[in-house]
């Protein structure tokens, strides 16, 4: 969005908020956007070129690292004989076929690790022939400025290259500080012109006082961006880590080293000193990567996805400096053997299939209808749908939803892909809608009345966890359970996987008819727990229209020790206010 807004003259600015503040204000310079201008320039200039189709950011992305690889051939072509060079860019392609089949859209989509990587790479190749020529020094800070202005997460990289030029100056030229110190200006003027050059627009842009408070939400942003804040035990969160990185990729952080130790004894083995110097800022880089991801990081997998890509150009292009077929042979068959697990997630077609001209179908129904609000029932289809749109469109996300009653008509578009995940209350609305006015899967389009009633989960008479049936009358008891350990919005799901040993958070709302209930059980294999109950709910009361259900909230912390390995049922049941027991849900974690 960022790109189309600033092709279409609205400056470098974000329509879409994602996270707590989910939204579709205009923001400029907004600091959740984490894909830099490195990938965002390009984009807005082929939007320009080419108009706003949906495939052009996937272009851009693609031009942009063919453009880095062949330059990164180029740069090698002196160290390496052109048929081994041959061997290791297949073996790189390969590996990144059968590592990446969940998280292969990175490198078709407008998003910053995998050019963040490459330039990371290029940069190292440049600067390794020769590492204390200036002209080389220049060059190489000037590039890995632009892996930072791709992903500011390429900054471990670039930390490990220092440490690494530092040892060969070192090792080469003893200590002379003031050779040293030179040297380290080129790298940093070259590496900061471009950031400071960013950072003037920003301040023209916005005036030095909005500058400022940007600023200062950005370093807060790069403090805690990624950083993990679950109060987990370390070596919990390292375990949960590393089992997250060989779900997505079916490789562990041991393999991950592994690879890396492998790709550099060989390349020390055989190799000659310029990709040595290569190896060792690749594989220091690792190390770094992997140790803040494993220990500091939240876990989300594509943080390592730089880390992996540079682990796999590190074994390429050990793989590319061997002389003897039968090692290359045998490099392959190892490669085949570590990404078995993957085998069945490969798909060889990529892209969005119909979904783009089906987008455009309902978008052409909605530019023709005058206009009015569309809610959404998640961000990333309001910002596909705004993307591709020709005329500005007013979205609301479901957390606005209670705006709606001051409009007379507004729409509500529905993703299929996305409903499981969403917000349920805003299912519920677009399904009282009547009949949707386009159901091009997978989306449906309701056109609705402010005047339409309108549930909170589990007030509706049918529950989606099943066929039990409920009544809105003052004399049967309603509950929603919104939070079972991670899972959310947990009333779409009859089973849920949580992690033994720890303790499972459970969240909720209960009533009894249309009044306060007593109180709220969950019982775990027979054993009851008392919930604590009566937190405030204005949410609850305010669209039930109660004001007796404010202090309907339920919380409930479960214990490490009662959910052991294997399976529970778990059972929720409401007290009523004459306190007697309904049992009204029961679930299998």
């Amino acid at each position: 969005m960022v790109a189309k807004n600033l092709a279409h003259g609205s400056g470098y600015s974000s329509t879409v908020q994602i996270g707590p503040g989910v939204g579709f204000r205009t923001v400029p310079f907004d600091i959740g956007i984490t894909t830099g201008p490195l990938v965002v320039l390009p984009a807005s200039f082929l939007i320009l070129l080419l108009g706003n189709h949906y495939w052009v950011p996937g272009l851009t992305i693609v031009l942009i690292w063919l453009v880095l690889l062949l330059l990164t051939r180029r740069a090698l072509a002196p160290m390496l004989a052109p048929p081994q060079a041959n061997f290791g860019a297949a073996f790189f392609f390969l590996a990144v076929f059968v590592v990446f089949p969940y998280h292969f859209e990175h490198w078709y989509a407008l998003l910053g690790e995998v050019p963040a990587a490459l330039c990371v790479l290029l940069a190292t190749v440049v600067w390794g022939p020769e590492p204390f020529r200036r002209s080389r020094l220049a060059a190489a800070g000037l590039i890995f400025s632009c892996a930072m202005l791709s992903k500011l997460l390429s900054l471990v990289w670039i930390g490990s290259f220092l440490i690494v030029f530092i040892l060969v100056h070192i090792r080469r030229r003893k200590w002379q500080v003031r050779v040293l110190a030179g040297d380290f200006a080129v790298i940093a003027g070259a590496m900061t012109a471009p950031v400071i050059l960013f950072e003037v627009w920003k301040v023209v842009a916005l005036g030095a006082d909005v500058y400022a408070a940007n600023l200062r939400q950005y370093l807060a942003y790069v403090a805690w961006g990624g950083v993990s804040r679950d109060p987990v035990g370390l070596w919990t969160r390292v375990s949960e880590n590393s089992q997250g990185l060989y779900q997505r990729f079916s490789l562990s952080t041991g393999e991950l080293l592994l690879l890396g130790t492998f790709g550099i004894a060989a390349l020390f083995r055989q190799a000659s000193s310029p990709l040595k110097r290569v190896a060792g800022v690749l594989y220091v880089g690792l190390w770094a990567h992997l140790l803040w991801w494993l220990f500091l990081s939240d876990g989300r997998p594509r943080y390592a996805i730089i880390a992996i890509i540079l682990a796999l150009a590190l074994v390429s292009v050990s793989v590319a400096s061997m002389t003897r077929l039968s090692h290359i042979a045998f490099c392959f068959l190892a490669l085949a053997v570590i990404s078995v697990p993957n085998w069945s997630r490969l798909r060889l077609g990529v892209g969005p299939g119909e979904r783009p001209s089906r987008a455009s179908a309902v978008l052409g129904f909605l530019e023709h209808q005058p206009p009015g609000t569309v809610v959404v029932t998640e961000w990333a289809t309001g910002a596909a749908f705004q993307y591709q749109s020709r005329s500005p469109l007013t979205l609301k996300p479901a957390s606005e939803r209670r705006s709606i009653a001051l409009e007379s008509e507004y729409f509500v578009l529905q993703d299929e892909r996305f409903l499981k995940l969403a917000d349920r209350d805003l299912g519920a609305i677009g399904e009282e809608c009547g009949v949707a006015l386009l159901d091009f899967p997978p989306y449906r389009l309701f056109r609705c009345n402010a005047s339409a009633p309108r549930v909170l989960p589990g007030a509706e008479s049918r529950s989606r966890m099943g066929e039990l049936r409920r009544s809105a009358t003052a004399t049967r008891a309603r509950y929603t359970l919104e939070r079972v350990g991670e899972v959310r919005n947990a009333w779409h799901r009859k089973e849920f996987e949580v992690r033994a040993g720890r303790t499972l958070f459970i969240a909720g709302w209960a009533l009894d008819g249309a009044g306060k209930a007593g109180g709220v059980e969950v019982t775990v294999g027979g054993v009851p727990h008392v919930a604590r109950y009566g937190l405030q709910r204005a949410d609850v009361a305010a669209q039930l229209g109660c004001a007796d259900c404010r202090d309907s909230g339920f919380e409930l912390d479960l214990p490490p020790s009662t959910l052991g390995r294997g399976s529970h049922t778990m059972t929720i049941r409401v007290i009523t206010s004459r306190r007697t027991r309904r049992e009204i849900r029961s679930s299998s974690p």
